[in-house]
């Protein structure tokens, strides 16, 4: 590629994660590496796949409750179990990697029944680009449009015939096996006050809306909705008044341009050192040149002889001009802070470890905080209504219940 087309890039629009192009044009995985040793040190720091990495706490008043304080521990266990069985561990990861990468993630927690395997939770990171967001006046995200594509086929299953319009209809009836795929826009939103009847509790009259809407002929096929929002929509950091967040990668974005033209020049460099170019006299034009070591090489005149040329370049100047690029990398994903970790022993004393962690918190504090309310709140919170609904929970203690008439 020419130098125009060194930088870290890829394909835009809805092809972008279909398409391995981008890929293609990197000469350095500092970048890519980088993003996901930072998803590693922020799960294993803030939901370990091994541990306990929340607990239920009793609501204010009842913090000396000895029965609410244990059935928020018992509660706490059960759905730690559950979690831990399901695929929540390999899609929260795969969410953090798109809060490094893009600054933006999308974990939703389906309900999967209690017929599933692998019990009622199914979790689900949606892809980037597959989804917009809008946020409320409080900066929340409270509403979410994914676009999806199903074959006829698959409409039929997720929808049924009758919801579909008449133009799906048709193909099904003349090619149910068509690979065609249709385009659905699904939104979930708050409902107004306005919109619903609170003392019903069908899908119609649910807290958040759920509305598929077929793309060519604007025909509403499913109108329903859910109890709370169904999974977490979370930005890495907020900046300015875009609901979309601000990722450790564009911060990273100019050194790694930098570092992948200059890997590209050493590995030309290294490459030239290898397999010098020769400069040959006119006259052996047409003739053999033997490459091999030690290989001979005849030509006629003896004081013209091959020589090679470009091969001086300065290689340890661009080595010390790669080091600080992938430092400045290391340094917007915060990999030095998260590696510190690893030094906690032991031998230290309490307040030694008190005194590190607390120096590596403050840089990683503003994420910190929006991963846990934006991200991990919300998927808790889904969770045990998900578990609680099925009965897998148990009965809620009467003092905790709220009689709202529904």
């Amino acid at each position: 590629p020419s130098r125009d087309n060194s930088g870290v890039s890829g394909t835009s629009g809805e092809n972008a994660s279909k398409s391995l192009d981008g890929f293609t044009r990197l000469h350095d995985s500092t970048l890519m590496l980088s993003n996901i040793r930072h998803c590693g040190g922020v799960k294993s720091w803030m939901a370990p796949a091994t541990s306990l990495f929340f607990s239920l706490e009793p609501p204010d008043g009842f913090e000396n409750d000895e029965e609410v304080k244990s059935k928020c521990a018992e509660w706490t266990q059960t759905m730690h179990r559950y979690m831990a069985k399901s695929n929540f561990h390999t899609e929260d990861h795969e969410a953090i990697l798109d809060g490094g990468a893009f600054g933006t993630r999308a974990l939703v927690v389906e309900d999967a029944g209690p017929l599933s395997p692998f019990g009622p939770l199914n979790y689900q990171c949606w892809e980037i680009g597959s989804y917009s967001v809008l946020s409320s006046s409080r900066g929340m995200i409270d509403t979410v449009f994914q676009t999806k594509e199903f074959t006829v086929r698959q409409a039929v299953q997720h929808f049924g015939l009758e919801a579909l319009p008449q133009q799906i209809q048709q193909k099904y009836q003349d090619k149910p096996q068509d690979g065609a795929k249709d385009k659905f826009i699904w939104a979930i939103y708050p409902r107004e006050d306005a919109e619903r009847d609170k003392f019903k509790i069908d899908a119609q009259n649910m807290v958040y809306a759920s509305v598929w809407v077929h793309v060519e002929s604007k025909t509403v096929v499913r109108i329903s909705g859910f109890e709370e929002m169904p999974g977490a929509f979370s930005r890495y950091l907020k900046w300015g008044g875009t609901p979309y967040g601000i990722p450790p990668a564009i911060l990273a974005l100019a050194d790694s341009r930098q570092l992948n033209a200059l890997s590209k020049d050493l590995d030309l460099m290294a490459a030239v050192a290898a397999n010098p170019r020769l400069l040959l006299p006119s006259e052996m034009e047409g003739m053999k040149v033997d490459f091999r070591p030690g290989g001979p090489t005849f030509y006629q005149d003896p004081n013209r002889v091959p020589r090679t040329w470009g091969d001086n370049g300065r290689y340890d100047i661009g080595i010390d001009r790669v080091e600080k690029r992938k430092q400045a990398i290391r340094e917007a994903f915060m990999l030095d802070a998260f590696e510190a970790f690893k030094g906690l022993t032991q031998q230290m004393t309490t307040s030694e470890v008190i005194a590190r962690r607390n120096e590596q918190f403050d840089l990683f504090s503003p994420t910190f905080t929006l991963m846990s309310t934006e991200h991990y709140a919300p998927v808790i919170q889904r969770t045990f209504n998900i578990l609680l609904r099925h009965g897998i929970l148990g009965e809620v203690p009467k003092k905790l219940q709220i009689d709202d008439g529904s």
